[in-house]
């Protein structure tokens, strides 16, 4: 028997993820604020796998702060988190200047509910672009 299941690419949030910033703040991109309905959130809960070897995050919605969430911030359009403490004690190193952690935001089903599995990757930071002033001496 064959039970087709169509993916379609509306639904499937290439763009949902949150960046660690150099001062330990997690923020999160337009896609992510949409997909985790941080328009009408005011915290979130974090968590870590300790099943196995695991470094990805876990992450849900809450209303308030009994279970430990970390209150969402906006600053205009932009919505961030503080997580500092939380990344020291992870060892995520988000004041290193030449690599930067992302975390992609995916859907999954935890005892029976909807959360959000954080995957990790580090990446290379973009180089600026030196200021072509500062390199001429008058």
């Amino acid at each position: 028997m064959l039970k087709l299941v169509v993916h379609n690419a509306k639904d499937l949030d290439r763009n949902a993820k949150c960046t660690v910033h150099s001062n330990g703040k997690l923020g999160f991109s337009d896609a992510a604020a949409k997909k985790l309905g941080l328009e009408k959130a005011n915290y979130l809960i974090i968590a870590s796998n300790e099943a196995e070897a695991d470094e990805n995050l876990y992450m849900w919605v809450d209303d308030t702060d009994l279970n430990g969430g970390f209150k969402v911030f906006r600053a205009g359009n932009y919505f961030y988190i503080n997580t500092k403490l939380l990344f020291d004690k992870q060892n995520i190193d988000y004041a290193n200047k030449e690599f930067i952690t992302i975390f992609d935001i995916t859907d999954i089903n935890y005892e029976d509910k909807n959360i959000y599995k954080l995957i990790k990757r580090v990446q290379k930071r973009a180089k600026k672009e030196k200021n072509k002033t500062d390199a001429v001496d008058n």
